[in-house]
């Protein structure tokens, strides 16, 4: 079998794993109300200016039963991307398309990519 369609494969299995484990209660989300920006911790494409920008961010929680709490974090601003709480050192493009389709007004994952120091926002 070519590895392209291995990875086919492995990458449509997890989505149905995610697609299941949201529909039987082991992954869950809590979407927090919306808030004004002040101090929000660290995130993808983390920019002051970027902060600045935002009328008001939601942040969302990504809960996993089997993990005990939060597996995954995101905040969304008025732009409808979806930026990764850090810290995070697992890219999880099937989670993130999963969590994309939950959240109401999201419109894009922002891009990211894994380096040595950990999550980093993609040009």
């Amino acid at each position: 079998m070519e590895w392209n369609v291995m990875m086919q494969e492995s990458r449509e299995r997890a989505i149905a794993e995610i697609e299941e484990a949201f529909n039987d209660g082991r992954l869950s989300l809590i979407i927090d109300k919306p808030i004004r920006p002040s101090h929000l911790g660290a995130y993808v494409g983390e920019r002051e200016q970027t902060a600045r920008e935002f009328q008001e961010v939601t942040i969302i929680h990504v809960m996993s039963r089997a993990a005990g709490g939060e597996c995954r974090g995101f905040l969304i601003g008025n732009d409808g991307a979806l930026r990764l709480r850090l810290p995070c050192h697992v890219e999880w493009p099937e989670l993130d398309a999963a969590v994309l389709k939950r959240v109401p007004g999201a419109l894009f994952v922002a891009s990211y990519s894994l380096t040595a120091g950990g999550m980093e926002e993609s040009p």
